[in-house]
């Protein structure tokens, strides 16, 4: 069997699989069974921990604005103040915070603070750390001494999803949008194939490429998974969780056919929905919704939202659920049951409690995606009613009565319709800031006060239309080991002052 980990590769990447890896010799560990190398993926590539890559592009999008109550002295929101305003470093973005009150008694209580926000972006880091255990498994599994080759294409397909994933991440934080037609001349991320460490600097690839990569992985992910064939938990990767996500890239694609063909095998293969007319949970994100077909994470929206912790779900966002009949009324503020159970009214505001860590991680790959994706799909095919029937589908488990929809099949209205019930439905799962970005980014405009009490200020932060900001500059640490890399220059970003805080 060749030799595939070293122990300084062991010291720098991995540190939770002595328990499975058997040594070798005094410079060489490998895995050697199917359940090891099955053991070692899940132990390093798939997403457990906290720290989910790319979760901060929460705050940067159109479905958060800041949460300032007076009342509340703690002030969070400085930690993410780089991030909700689009600077140029989010990495290191220093902000002063006027502080000083007047309490009841009418006496100035706290202080102004300046806050240095070094809040590292690891999520290159995290991703690339995935692929290079990705890519042992997927060199070495048809070595291993057990096992039948279902078990062994089943490994296989999981590590080739996973590679999938984090390549479609890295790509939609740090490379530039796909457009299908300037692909090969716009500047994606660097490609690895290595299964070992190595000092040589990696240049970037064209977005064509590493689009390229993600498509044959995801391709074969699916043909291994749904040939192996093996009932598994929503704690590890399926057949359906890699038609799901090759639906989703094939939609950023725009490749229409594919992305209806994987879709039809998702739902062909799970069709349920979670009747939030009936459901009971009080977290969506539960082993007990149907519609899960792969959870991962634990960044909870309540660590970000709740009470006075400092932002809370977009005024936009919000008026669009309350008006999910599109009349323009408000008639239906009660009849989207997604205002109600997915979100928690706190002060006359909305905070996102769609993900609470109960039973099943914070994040999922649900059915629902499926029939989105597809409806988009359909839209682009000109097959306006499949589109509106597909998030009809989607909506009969979301609303208490359900609008006539049928004046929407048109050409004119089905993909306002689709892409605005997308936004709704997939609120707060990390899609939004990557729909932003393939969709042509849209000017946001973010308020922030500068502070508690009568004399602070309200500012507005712009990102302009298609801004250079939408991409995302390569992390501090690597771009100071990797000299040679094509380096992205986000622009300054200065705040106009627009009204005085309210008292």
């Amino acid at each position: 069997m060749r030799r595939i980990l070293t122990i300084l590769f062991i010291s720098i990447l991995f540190c939770s699989c002595d328990d499975f890896l058997e040594e070798k010799s005094q410079d060489e560990i490998v895995p050697t069974t199917v359940n090891d190398y099955k053991d070692f993926l899940y132990g390093q590539a798939y997403i457990k921990d906290d720290y989910l890559g790319g979760y901060f592009t929460l705050f940067m999008t159109d479905d958060v604005n800041e949460f300032f109550y007076v009342k509340d002295v703690t002030d969070y929101r400085p930690g993410y103040f780089g991030h909700y305003t689009w600077q140029k470093n989010i990495e290191n973005s220093n902000i002063v915070v006027v502080s000083s009150h007047k309490n009841a008694d009418d006496i100035i209580v706290g202080e102004d603070r300046e806050y240095n926000n070094n809040r590292p972006d690891l999520s290159y880091e995290r991703y690339y750390k995935q692929i290079m255990a990705c890519n042992i498994v997927i060199a070495n599994i048809d070595e291993a001494e057990d096992g039948t080759q279902a078990q062994k294409d089943d490994v296989k397909g999981e590590a080739l999803f996973l590679r999938a994933n984090a390549y479609f991440n890295l790509v939609n934080l740090y490379g530039l949008p796909y457009k299908k037609d300037l692909a090969d001349q716009l500047m994606g991320v660097p490609i690895n194939d290595d299964i070992y460490i190595t000092s040589k600097l990696r240049e970037r690839s064209s977005v064509a490429d590493v689009y390229k990569k993600i498509s044959e992985d995801i391709k074969l992910s699916c043909q291994l998974l749904e040939s192996s064939n093996i009932t598994k938990s929503v704690f590890r990767v399926s057949a359906n969780a890699a038609f799901i996500l090759a639906s989703r890239v094939y939609v950023y694609m725009q490749e229409w056919d594919l992305a209806i063909e994987y879709a039809n095998k998702a739902i062909d293969k799970n069709s349920s929905l979670c009747d939030l007319n009936t459901y009971d949970e009080d977290n969506f994100m539960d082993l007990a919704n149907p519609e899960i077909v792969f959870t991962f994470g634990s960044v909870s929206t309540d660590h970000f939202y709740f009470k006075n912790h400092g932002f809370k779900a977009s005024d936009e966002l919000v008026a669009m659920f309350k008006d999910s009949d599109y009349d323009g009324s408000e008639d239906a503020a009660d009849n989207d049951m997604r205002l109600k159970k997915w979100f928690k009214s706190y002060k006359y505001q909305y905070l996102p409690i769609k993900q609470k860590t109960v039973q099943a991680r914070n994040y999922a790959i649900r059915s629902a995606e499926a029939y989105l994706n597809r409806a988009e799909a359909y839209y682009h095919k000109d097959k306006y009613d499949l589109a509106v029937e597909d998030v009809v589908v989607v909506l009969e488990n979301r609303m208490k009565v359900m609008p006539d929809y049928d004046a929407l099949k048109t050409k004119e209205k089905a993909l306002d319709f689709v892409l605005s019930e997308r936004r709704k439905e997939l609120c707060y799962e990390m899609h939004r800031w990557y729909d932003l970005r393939r969709l042509g980014g849209k000017e946001i405009v973010h308020e922030w006060s500068t502070g508690i009490g009568a004399d602070v200020k309200k500012q507005k932060y712009t990102l302009k239309a298609d801004d250079p900001a939408y991409t995302l500059a390569l992390p501090n640490e690597v771009a100071k080991l990797n000299s040679t890399i094509q380096k992205w220059i986000r622009p300054e970003r200065t705040a106009e002052d627009v009204a005085a805080a309210v008292d």
